[in-house]
Protein backbone atom coordinates (compact mmCIF):
# COMPACT_ATOMS: atom_id res chain seq x y z
CA UNK A 1 0.00 0.00 0.00
CA UNK A 2 3.07 1.99 0.98
CA UNK A 3 4.39 1.64 -2.71
CA UNK A 4 0.64 2.28 -3.99
CA UNK A 5 0.65 5.64 -2.29
CA UNK A 6 3.96 6.57 -2.57
CA UNK A 7 4.92 5.77 -6.03
CA UNK A 8 8.18 4.57 -5.96
CA UNK A 9 10.05 1.73 -3.88
CA UNK A 10 12.65 4.30 -2.06
CA UNK A 11 9.42 6.56 -0.41
CA UNK A 12 7.59 3.44 0.26
CA UNK A 13 11.14 2.07 2.06
CA UNK A 14 11.01 4.95 4.70
CA UNK A 15 7.30 4.78 5.19
CA UNK A 16 7.11 1.15 6.13
CA UNK A 17 10.77 -0.30 7.00
CA UNK A 18 11.28 -2.45 3.95
CA UNK A 19 14.26 -2.20 1.88
CA UNK A 20 13.31 -0.55 -0.83
CA UNK A 21 15.69 -3.11 -2.79
CA UNK A 22 13.01 -5.96 -2.02
CA UNK A 23 10.15 -4.12 -2.78
CA UNK A 24 11.76 -3.34 -6.28
CA UNK A 25 12.34 -7.25 -6.36
CA UNK A 26 8.46 -7.67 -5.31
CA UNK A 27 7.23 -5.54 -8.26
CA UNK A 28 9.08 -7.67 -10.97
CA UNK A 29 6.77 -10.70 -9.23
CA UNK A 30 4.06 -12.69 -11.15
CA UNK A 31 1.69 -11.81 -7.85
CA UNK A 32 2.59 -8.18 -8.01
CA UNK A 33 0.25 -6.82 -10.56
CA UNK A 34 -2.95 -8.60 -8.92
CA UNK A 35 -1.81 -7.16 -5.71
CA UNK A 36 -1.42 -3.80 -6.47
CA UNK A 37 -4.54 -4.02 -8.74
CA UNK A 38 -6.57 -5.54 -5.22
CA UNK A 39 -4.88 -2.89 -3.41
CA UNK A 40 -5.79 -0.21 -5.69
CA UNK A 41 -9.73 -0.83 -5.32
CA UNK A 42 -9.60 -1.01 -1.85
CA UNK A 43 -7.97 2.66 -1.90
CA UNK A 44 -10.59 3.56 -4.70
CA UNK A 45 -13.32 2.10 -1.90
CA UNK A 46 -11.71 4.15 0.58
CA UNK A 47 -12.04 7.13 -1.29
CA UNK A 48 -14.95 6.61 -2.53
CA UNK A 49 -16.85 6.41 0.81
CA UNK A 50 -15.24 9.56 1.62
CA UNK A 51 -16.02 11.27 -1.58
CA UNK A 52 -19.58 10.19 -0.48
CA UNK A 53 -20.01 11.31 2.99
CA UNK A 54 -18.69 14.97 1.67
CA UNK A 55 -21.16 14.69 -1.26
CA UNK A 56 -23.81 14.20 1.56
CA UNK A 57 -22.58 16.96 3.65
CA UNK A 58 -22.45 19.50 0.88
CA UNK A 59 -26.13 18.45 -0.23
CA UNK A 60 -27.30 19.05 3.35
CA UNK A 61 -25.66 22.41 3.09
CA UNK A 62 -27.21 23.58 -0.32
CA UNK A 63 -30.44 22.59 1.22
CA UNK A 64 -30.18 25.01 4.42
CA UNK A 65 -29.13 27.41 1.96
CA UNK A 66 -31.95 27.05 -0.05
CA UNK A 67 -34.32 26.65 2.67
CA UNK A 68 -33.29 29.20 5.20
CA UNK A 69 -30.94 31.55 3.09
CA UNK A 70 -27.27 32.24 3.25
CA UNK A 71 -26.04 33.50 6.81
CA UNK A 72 -24.56 37.17 6.59
CA UNK A 73 -22.67 38.30 9.61
CA UNK A 74 -24.25 41.93 10.49
CA UNK A 75 -22.04 45.24 11.66
CA UNK A 76 -23.31 44.57 14.95
CA UNK A 77 -21.96 40.68 14.86
CA UNK A 78 -24.99 39.34 14.49
CA UNK A 79 -25.78 36.52 12.11
CA UNK A 80 -28.87 36.86 9.91
CA UNK A 81 -30.26 34.95 6.86
CA UNK A 82 -30.53 36.31 3.11
CA UNK A 83 -32.28 34.21 0.52
CA UNK A 84 -30.13 32.75 -2.11
CA UNK A 85 -30.60 34.73 -5.31
CA UNK A 86 -32.50 33.21 -8.10
CA UNK A 87 -29.30 33.38 -10.26
CA UNK A 88 -27.66 31.50 -7.41
CA UNK A 89 -31.02 28.85 -7.14
CA UNK A 90 -31.35 28.36 -10.94
CA UNK A 91 -27.48 27.18 -11.24
CA UNK A 92 -27.78 25.28 -8.07
CA UNK A 93 -30.91 23.62 -9.93
CA UNK A 94 -28.96 23.09 -13.60
CA UNK A 95 -25.90 21.58 -11.68
CA UNK A 96 -28.09 18.95 -9.75
CA UNK A 97 -30.85 18.07 -12.36
CA UNK A 98 -27.81 17.59 -14.52
CA UNK A 99 -25.67 15.27 -12.08
CA UNK A 100 -28.93 13.38 -11.14
CA UNK A 101 -29.61 12.52 -15.07
CA UNK A 102 -26.36 11.33 -15.37
CA UNK A 103 -27.06 9.02 -11.55
CA UNK A 104 -29.88 7.69 -13.66
CA UNK A 105 -28.36 7.25 -16.64
CA UNK A 106 -30.71 9.67 -18.47
CA UNK A 107 -29.70 11.79 -21.02
CA UNK A 108 -28.21 15.25 -20.15
CA UNK A 109 -28.79 17.35 -23.26
CA UNK A 110 -31.34 16.69 -26.40
CA UNK A 111 -29.65 16.94 -29.53
CA UNK A 112 -31.92 16.84 -33.26
CA UNK A 113 -30.48 15.47 -36.37
CA UNK A 114 -32.15 17.49 -39.29
CA UNK A 115 -30.57 16.89 -43.02
CA UNK A 116 -29.30 19.53 -44.90
CA UNK A 117 -32.08 19.86 -47.51
CA UNK A 118 -34.36 20.58 -44.00
CA UNK A 119 -31.74 22.81 -42.96
CA UNK A 120 -31.51 25.02 -45.87
CA UNK A 121 -34.97 25.30 -45.93
CA UNK A 122 -35.54 26.77 -42.32
CA UNK A 123 -32.59 28.92 -43.72
CA UNK A 124 -34.65 30.03 -46.86
CA UNK A 125 -37.57 30.96 -44.91
CA UNK A 126 -35.66 32.63 -42.32
CA UNK A 127 -34.14 34.95 -45.31
CA UNK A 128 -37.48 35.24 -46.87
CA UNK A 129 -39.10 36.45 -42.95
CA UNK A 130 -35.94 39.29 -42.80
CA UNK A 131 -36.15 40.70 -46.08
CA UNK A 132 -40.19 40.66 -45.64
CA UNK A 133 -40.99 37.93 -49.00
CA UNK A 134 -44.62 36.88 -49.85
CA UNK A 135 -46.13 34.45 -52.13
CA UNK A 136 -48.80 35.89 -54.65
CA UNK A 137 -50.45 34.21 -57.20
CA UNK A 138 -48.31 35.90 -59.34
CA UNK A 139 -45.11 35.26 -57.96
CA UNK A 140 -43.01 36.54 -55.40
CA UNK A 141 -43.25 39.70 -54.16
CA UNK A 142 -40.32 41.94 -51.43
CA UNK A 143 -42.27 43.93 -49.07
CA UNK A 144 -39.13 45.82 -47.51
CA UNK A 145 -36.76 47.97 -49.76
CA UNK A 146 -33.27 46.59 -49.33
CA UNK A 147 -30.22 48.71 -49.00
Amino acid sequence: MAYLITGNSVDASKVCGIPDKTIRDWTRETWWADFIGEARKDKNDELDACFTDIIHKAVGEVRDRIETGDPVVQKDGTVSRKPVSARDATLVTAVLVDKRAILRGEPTRISKSISEKDRLKDLAKDLEDVIGVTETDKGVSINKELH
